[in-house]
């Protein structure tokens, strides 16, 4: 990785009174209630909450993939209006393309974000973030030929080589096994180690939550979702799940997220 790379700072999201509704028959669906709160720059917060929370809307807002209804989301200061390279998505689907190589499936992402480079430098670039994710051997391979583990550490790659300040993940691990969603939280940790971005995910996973993030914001149930909750979580970084796991204060940081979902699921 370069140094650029390395050291570049992730940016701050701010989101100040943010609703979302949705026209239905007869009406309007509130979704989300006005929900404000800061993602400061380098850091990673998780969003958890029941289904229908409104989880993934809010991250599709942030993408500016949709716009609120009422209320502002800022990146760095400035509003965010539509998508930008500044934000970088992270899908549970891998959406990669099954007749170009691997390769080809991260230079696609460059080549339409060129940014002034050349396509050496681009394809320099799409080879440094496949090393990064241990699949620099599969460059010439197809999507058909990797495991499912291995399309998403492909799509992570195609994310992080467009240098956004700020990754967007919306349940990226949920449709792996149990060993496979393990090993690639522990390579996300490590990557993120190096890359000094800033991360808002959405899981339903509360020890994923723990392991992973800084804080967990945890939204409450829909419609009219707001924030329930905001968490710090207290582990040091580095991490690893060993040490989270057998932390003394595990336990408690779980219960109690347990406990304010359980509650909004019976509410």
């Amino acid at each position: 990785m370069t140094a650029e790379t390395a050291t570049e700072p992730g940016g701050q999201l701010q989101l100040s009174e943010v609703e979302k509704a949705f026209p239905v028959k007869g009406g309007l669906y509130q979704a989300l209630s006005p929900i404000s709160f800061t993602v400061e720059g380098g850091s990673f917060v998780a969003l958890v909450g029941p289904s229908g929370s409104g989880k993934s809307t809010l991250l599709r807002l942030v993408a500016g993939l949709e716009r609120p209804t009422a209320g502002e989301i800022c990146m760095d200061g400035r509003p965010v209006t539509a998508p930008g390279p500044d934000r970088g998505m992270v899908f549970q689907e891998y959406a990669l393309l099954p007749w170009m190589t691997v390769l080809d499936n991260v230079l696609f992402a460059l080549d339409c974000n060129p940014e002034g480079r050349s396509k050496k430098e681009r394809r320099d670039v799409a080879l440094q973030y496949l090393e990064m994710v241990r699949l620099s051997d599969n460059a010439d391979g197809r999507p058909s030929e990797l495991s499912g583990g291995m399309k998403q550490r492909v799509g992570l790659a195609r994310t992080l080589a467009l240098s956004p300040k700020v990754l967007l993940m919306d349940e990226p691990f949920g449709a792996l096994d149990a060993l496979t969603r393990s090993v690639l939280q522990a390579e996300l940790l490590g990557i993120l180690e190096e890359a000094a971005k800033t991360v808002l995910l959405v899981t339903h996973d509360v020890d994923e939550a723990l392991l992973l993030a800084d804080r967990v914001v945890v939204l409450s149930r829909g419609p009219e979702a707001r924030v329930e909750a905001d968490v710090t979580v207290p582990f040091e970084r580095p991490r690893n799940r060993e040490e989270v796991l057998t932390n003394p204060e595990y336990p408690e940081m779980h219960g109690k997220l347990m406990d304010i979902l359980t509650r909004e699921l019976a509410a």
